[in-house]
This record gives structure tokens, sequence and C-alpha cells, in this order.
């Protein structure tokens, strides 16, 4: 009778599929904030000998949103990979331009950008960490180098993503693109 039930199908889904996609939604929202600190621990885990002086609630106050992002990103992701389209829609399939090709690009530009934030975030925290080592020492000049570093980090950190983000979602020659910048840099 239950199997019957969940077998019955509502825009080319079975009601089954879209309780999976509701407990997926559900426990992802509920289980956010504990991944969140826990992949946070894990972290300051792995970077405890190197950050002496700077304590895990700065670790985790820079990375709450950032991964709070990603863990939504990836838990609409399986909860949305429960449904499909109705085929009646003849919607055009994942590899030719159409509503599936945007939705697609724009979730992996959506985990780019996420990721992009996450690494932004840790560069920070290594900025705090060698704020703090800085401040131990008497020269004033590796005070002044700190933000120049953290922040070309960042620059390098952006440029990188955006590269990926031509080559591996939009398909780009990125070492041609790289290559005719370089050009157009000598002639100016």
């Amino acid at each position: 009778m239950v199997y019957e039930i969940l077998q019955r199908r509502f825009l080319g889904n079975t009601l089954e599929s879209y309780c999976w996609f509701v407990g997926i939604i559900i426990a992802g929202i509920v289980f956010l904030r504990l991944l969140s600190k826990t992949l946070t621990f894990v972290i300051f885990k792995f970077l405890k000998k190197y950050s002496t002086g700077v304590s895990y609630d700065k670790l985790l106050g820079l990375l709450r949103k950032p991964l709070n992002a990603f863990i939504l990103l990836i838990t609409f992701y399986l909860a949305f990979d429960r449904l499909s389209f109705p085929p009646e829609w003849n919607i055009a399939s994942i590899d030719h331009f159409g509503l599936k090709m945007i939705l697609y690009r724009s979730f992996q530009i959506a985990v780019v950008v996420s990721i992009t934030w996450i690494f932004l975030r840790l560069i920070d925290f290594l900025g705090l960490i060698m704020t703090y080592r800085a401040s131990l020492t008497e020269s004033k000049a590796d005070d002044q180098l700190v933000p120049f570093f953290i922040e070309a980090l960042k620059v390098l950190l952006i440029i990188f993503s955006i590269f990926f983000t031509l080559g591996t979602i939009f398909k780009l020659n990125v070492a041609s693109l790289v290559a005719g910048l370089g050009i157009g840099g000598l002639a100016i």
C-alpha cells in the first residue's frame, strides 16, 4: 500500500523522489552548523602547530559563512539529483545549450566561488598568524610586509580561480589566453 503511494508520479518524478528531495534538504540544513564546525575543527587541527597565538574561534568566525555556503550547495546538488525534468518538456541535454546546461554551469561556478571564498578566508587566517608572529619581532619591516604578502596571495588565488573557471567550466584554452595576455602586456 505505502509502496504504491510512493510510486505515484507527479511531473515525471515519483513521490518517493520528492520525499528524498525534501529529506536531503532538511538533513543538510539541520546538520549545517555541525558540519561547518567539524570541518573547521579538522582544518584547525591540521594548522594547529603553525597557528600559535591565534585561536580556533578566529578560524571558525572566518570559515563559518563560506563553509555554510559550500555545504548548502552540495546539499542542494544531492537533493536536486533525485529529481528529473519531465520528458514531455523536451529540454535539451546538458551538452547542448539550454536550461540544463545553464543550471549545471551556474552550479559549477557557485562551487568554484565558494571554494575560492574558503581559501580566501584561509589566507586571512594565515595573515592573522603572520601578523602575530611579526608582532613578536623587533623589526617593523615584517609588520609592513605581511599585509602586502596576504593581498598578493589573494590576488593570485582570484586570478587562478578565474582561469580555472574559464578552462574547466567554459572549456576555453587557458594557455593561449595567458599567452595572449602576455603578448598584450608586452605591447603595452
